[in-house]
């Protein structure tokens, strides 16, 4: 939730949907984060879990940073949700949002707010980038910026979402092709 004012923007989350402020600086325009992701690669949300009698997923696999607590079927990806209630359990993970109040000044120009949909394929500063340009961009009169906006970043993502796709299916035809065979060699019988 983000309450915008004129003086001040405050941002009440759980989970791993993201608020980003663009500002300028120097002329420049920069992120800044307005909320953390509760996820295990936060190693205070990480530790309470663990302390709360949740357990991550094994190393170095898929479900490394996932949570499970007893009782509850499969895992999450966030250490704080205001659903999945078997996974409340002793707290492990938490319902108790997380605030943070950010007093703005002239160098505010926008905030956007996405769910790891959109955070699993850009970073901060780009994101900004995405939408700031996309705002100053006058090519389309007939479009608020805030469509603009919205259209450039999503399509940025589905981008990015096409690349990580194309190179997942590269790499499996490479390994389907002899990508576990060790190198050359007729392999014939004689």
């Amino acid at each position: 939730v983000l309450v915008v004012t004129a003086a001040c923007v405050l941002a009440v989350w759980v989970g791993d949907s993201r608020a980003v402020l663009g500002v300028q600086r120097q002329g420049q325009l920069q992120a800044l984060s307005l909320t953390r992701d509760h996820n295990a690669d936060d190693e205070a949300e990480r530790r309470r879990v663990i302390e709360a009698g949740g357990q991550m997923g094994a190393a170095s696999t898929k479900t490394a940073n996932h949570v499970y607590v007893s009782g509850a079927e499969g895992s999450l990806k966030v250490t704080r949700s205001l659903g999945d209630s078997p996974f409340h359990k002793g707290n492990a993970v938490s319902c108790s949002p997380e605030l943070h109040l950010e007093i703005l000044g002239d160098s505010a120009s926008f905030v956007i707010v996405a769910s790891d949909g959109v955070w699993d394929y850009v970073d901060n500063e780009t994101a900004v980038r995405v939408v700031g340009d996309a705002i100053s961009t006058r090519s389309d009169e007939t479009r608020n910026p805030a469509m603009r906006a919205c259209d450039a970043l999503l399509a940025h993502v589905q981008a990015e979402v096409e690349r990580a796709e194309s190179a997942a299916a590269a790499q499996a035809n490479a390994e389907s092709n002899g990508g576990g065979g060790g190198g050359g060699g007729g392999g014939g019988a004689g």
